[in-house]
């Protein structure tokens, strides 16, 4: 954001006009799939003829022309309650079922790479430690280059839970709504290009990259809009204690985005 607005406040010192519109979206929903703001998006990006994302650029230095597709399943196992140290036998253990059920899909799918990934993210069983769980809850976080890729994996799931191991328990799967891959393509290649000359004006060369963090390029992209990822400072490390931005990035990176904005608002795709 702070990029963004930077460059703005630039083109309007420098009395710059030479475009149509440019709208500045903030949107705070992204790491959920943007619940929220779906439509919204869909319909600015039908509006305008590009969309620039300004996610951090990969190390050391490079745009992104590709990001996976992202979706979460869920599964739900519902047992039978008991008393853990009375009447066990009369429990259908919901966790035990959730524990084959994952077992039996463990080394199905990569959990790392450059393709499809599915990882366990969230686990969840029992209130009390004297009653056998009548519930169990599993989250995969899958990550895809193509529709079809996420398609085998929830038919994969959805198949082993119809063999269950705890007799008289029900296995359930759902899945949230997937957000879309950004596939590289001519258009995106060709706003990358552009980019890259523009670097080459301050003496740098950028790399073209992708990864498997979802973003609303994705969205724009699937309105036929054409975009660009990575736009913002270089950094890495993202979701844990220790992220870290390259601050050496910074006026490399807004020198970029400002005169990218000028270029197309004078020339559009």
């Amino acid at each position: 954001m702070v990029n963004a607005y930077t460059a703005l406040k630039i083109l309007h010192d420098l009395g710059f006009k030479n475009y149509a519109t440019i709208t500045l979206l903030l949107d705070d929903s992204e790491e959920r799939g943007s619940p929220g703001s779906r439509q919204l998006i869909a319909s600015l990006v039908k509006q305008h003829q590009v969309e620039f994302n300004m996610e951090p650029g990969d190390p050391p230095d490079a745009l992104t022309v590709w990001r996976k597709g992202s979706t979460s399943i869920h599964i739900v196992v519902n047992g039978r309650a008991a008393h853990a140290g009375m009447a066990p036998q009369d429990g259908r253990n919901a966790a035990v079922e959730l524990v084959h059920q994952l077992a039996g899909l463990e080394g199905a799918f990569p959990h790392s790479g450059t393709g499809t990934t599915v990882n366990l993210t969230i686990l969840k069983s029992g209130e009390r430690n004297n009653i056998i769980p009548d519930l169990a809850e599993a989250t995969l976080n899958v990550r895809y280059r193509q529709q079809e890729d996420v398609d085998a994996v929830l038919a994969r799931v959805e198949t082993a839970s119809h063999t269950t191991l705890i007799p008289d328990t029900r296995v359930t799967v759902t899945h949230d709504p997937a957000y879309p891959p950004l596939t590289e393509n001519a258009q995106i290649d060709a706003l990358a290009a552009r980019a890259q000359a523009i670097y080459a004006e301050i003496g740098k060369s950028i790399a073209l990259s992708g990864n498997g963090g979802a973003s609303e390029s994705a969205l724009a992209m699937a309105e036929g809009t054409p975009a660009l990822d990575g736009l913002g400072m270089v950094g890495g490390d993202f979701h844990t204690d220790h992220e870290w931005v390259e601050l050496d990035s910074l006026v490399p990176r807004l020198y970029l985005f400002t005169r990218l904005l000028m270029e197309t608002g004078a020339k559009p795709p």
